[in-house]
């Protein structure tokens, strides 16, 4: 029996220097795990947070592209009408090439139109392709008008 007494206590010493060792580890893994879900919420949080920013960005230049277009068709519009007044005035004429060319200008006109329309169904991940290519299309318009107008002056 005396063996046995004496293997005992050694035993519970020995449980009671493992036992706090492993209630620390235990507790600094928990303690690392709610640190690791805190990091993921912070960067959930991030990431919503640079996703509205990006929204907000692409509706400000949604809006800047629709005012740029409305103002130059308005002016497109405007000239049309003082040309056609004009020419029902008699104080200019135009021949078939430049009615033609006339006729053209109000085809991409109509089109830039629709292509506006075509701004509210872009996403982010569309969105620069679709805008390089609209303003492309807006300025090559916007010198077609202009050259057009100076020449019939």
């Amino acid at each position: 029996m005396k063996t046995i007494s004496k293997k005992n206590p050694k035993r519970i010493h020995n449980l009671f220097l493992v036992l706090p060792l492993a209630l620390l580890i235990a507790t600094a893994c928990n303690t690392s795990d709610r640190e690791k879900s805190g990091q993921e919420e912070e960067r959930s949080k991030e990431y919503k947070d640079v996703k509205k920013e990006l929204s907000e960005v692409i509706t400000m230049e949604k809006n800047r592209l629709k005012n740029d277009v409305d103002s130059l068709i308005t002016e497109f519009n405007k000239h049309v009408i003082e040309l056609e007044t004009e020419i029902e005035d008699g104080q200019k004429k135009l021949d078939a090439e430049k009615r033609q060319l006339l006729n053209e200008l109000k085809a991409k006109r109509d089109s830039l139109n629709v292509r506006l329309e075509e701004l509210e169904t872009r996403t982010e991940k569309n969105w620069e392709e679709f805008k390089t290519e609209f303003n492309r299309e807006m300025n090559q318009f916007s010198k077609s008008v202009e050259n057009f107008f100076r020449e019939n002056e």
